[in-house]
């Protein structure tokens, strides 16, 4: 008994110390500790950093442009420069997704959609949604009408708030501003309710704001401050201007590009319902991260006690509609790649440039030069807006520069840039490495003239691919593209958007984490051109 103890003892601890043991030739990285491999160093890292892109590119530069993971039993290699991330993308043996069991429960059990498919499955899915979005009008005229035409739609929904504003100020409010007015020297703050809600506003003494009245479009005159800076509040208050929250402006816009594609109808820029939907998606993105296990936090218990749990059941009972869930999850990976990447886009878009107003100036210089105010920005003015078009650019590098790829994986044993990665290696790029290094020479800054020769004719890095390349390039680009350069050229057609003065100036630096980073939610002054 005692030899049988011993032996499986030491086949233990071998089995231990091999798991520790990286493959000959790996790239370099952490040390490996037996069953968690390297995941405590990287939750340090990353609570250190406070975001998952930084994480990475710290790793990048204490082990070099590519770095080999392993989290419990999966290795995972982070690309983090041109030449290996182009190897990379570019490599059919490298056009696997990963296929564990944290990439199945999204959709019961089984790999589905477009995202984390691959193989057979990846081309067939993706053929079937080509095939019926061209049905439905995708890459033709009948697309860029649509896309106009939403654009126009929610310059509407703008001036319809700017126009009601005064509308909406309550009893409640009136009282407030009255007491700001004969109480000089009291101080007022903005709080947060129980349930953590955004632009809950309470006041120091007996008066509230109730939420059905904030989640309406709110003026200056609604926020309350140290009474010192109340006279330059009401200033602003009295002007044409309104706030509104620009982090979750765009989200019903950009759906309705789809829905009116794919389901003959759209949703009003302001509806509730849509709205509420955008922010499911934005959540959903946020807590299933597209790296998975290693980087986020999952509900273990379905995997480990799959019957107790009942999450067997579950699975078994919705594999019953199963073709509806295949449709479900391709649905559900075009609104999140098509919806929630771009809505993002144009949320670091507008935070630059109501933090630039020069730039602001120089794309109304530009945009009035071509429409001659008489008219809309339409798709067909694109060639004659390149400094629009550079804003839209350099939009979508700072949104990828703080983006991880969806993971690929290893199809069989490889080579990347001299190093051995084994076959069934989770591969991800980090768009940090290329999209916000020093060879931008400025890259916090937002500078839509890098992407302008003297001419002002556009040009581009070699570094820039926002949307990929090689198999798994997104074919959603040119929708992507379309929607963000016009609902910038048309809102700024009709619009100003300033920081809000009294309130802090918003920063491009604290971003809401995940695989795709997002700006922290930030208000604007919305005010009519004149």
């Amino acid at each position: 008994m005692l030899v049988t103890a011993t032996i499986l003892a030491i086949i233990i601890l071998l089995l231990l110390y091999l798991s520790c043991q990286k493959p000959k030739g790996y790239p370099p990285g952490p040390r490996w500790w037996p069953i968690l491999g390297c995941a405590w160093e990287i939750a340090r890292i990353r609570q250190e950093t406070g975001y998952l892109f930084k994480t990475c590119s710290m790793l990048c530069k204490k082990y070099g442009p590519v770095v080999g993971l392993k989290i419990g039993q999966d290795r995972i290699v982070i690309m983090n420069d041109l030449e290996s991330i182009r190897a990379m993308l570019t490599n059919k043996d490298c056009d696997g997704r990963p296929n564990g069991p944290f990439y199945k429960a999204r959709t019961w059990g089984v790999i589905q959609g477009i995202l984390i498919a691959d193989d057979k499955l990846w081309v067939e899915q993706r053929r079937f949604v080509i095939r019926h979005l061209r049905d439905f009008g995708f890459g033709r005229t009948s697309m860029l009408t649509i896309i106009e035409d939403e654009a126009l739609k929610l310059v509407e929904h703008f001036k319809k708030m700017l126009k009601n504003r005064y509308n909406y100020e309550t009893a409640d409010t009136r009282k407030m501003t009255t007491i700001n007015n004969n109480n000089i020297g009291q101080i007022y703050k903005l709080q947060k309710d129980s349930k953590n809600k955004p632009n809950e506003l309470n006041i120091c003494d007996e008066f509230h704001v109730l939420e059905d009245k904030i989640s309406k479009p709110r003026t200056v005159a609604d926020l309350y401050m140290k009474a010192e800076a109340y006279a330059e509040v009401r200033k602003v208050s009295q002007s044409a201007g309104m706030i509104i929250s620009m982090d979750d402006a765009f989200g019903v816009t950009v759906l309705n590009s789809l829905w009116r594609m794919m389901a003959g109808r759209r949703y009003d820029p302001g509806d509730k319902e849509l709205t509420h939907l955008q922010r499911i998606l934005t959540k959903l993105l946020i807590e299933i991260d597209m790296i998975g296990a290693p980087f986020g936090h999952f509900p273990l218990l379905r995997f480990i006690a799959p019957e107790m749990s009942g999450y067997k059941a579950f699975v078994e009972t919705h594999r019953e509609l199963w073709a509806f869930i295949k449709l479900l999850a391709i649905c559900l990976d075009l609104f999140i790649a098509g919806s929630e990447t771009t809505s993002k886009v144009l949320s670091f878009g507008f935070l630059n440039l109501i933090l630039n107003p020069q730039i602001q100036r120089k794309a109304h210089e530009e945009i009035d030069r071509v429409t001659e105010r008489n008219r809309f920005p339409i798709l067909a003015d694109k060639p004659k807006m390149p400094y629009v078009e550079a804003i839209v650019m350099e939009s979508l590098r700072v949104f990828v520069g703080r983006t991880l790829s969806v993971p690929h994986r290893a199809l069989k044993d490889i080579s990347i840039v001299g190093h051995k990665i084994p076959k069934d290696t989770m591969l991800v790029a980090n768009f940090n490495g290329i999209l916000m290094d020093e060879t931008w020479d400025d890259p916090e800054d937002f500078r839509p003239e890098r992407f302008l020769d003297n001419n002002g004719n556009i040009i581009t890095s070699e570094k820039f691919f926002p949307f990929g390349m090689g198999r798994h390039h997104c074919m959603g680009e040119t929708l992507a593209r379309n929607n963000i350069f016009i609902i910038i050229a048309t809102l700024l057609h009709a619009f100003n958007f300033s920081v809000i003065p009294g309130e802090p100036r918003p920063t491009t630096q604290d971003f809401v984490d995940g695989a795709t980073a997002g700006p922290k939610p930030y208000r604007a002054l919305v005010s009519l051109r004149m």
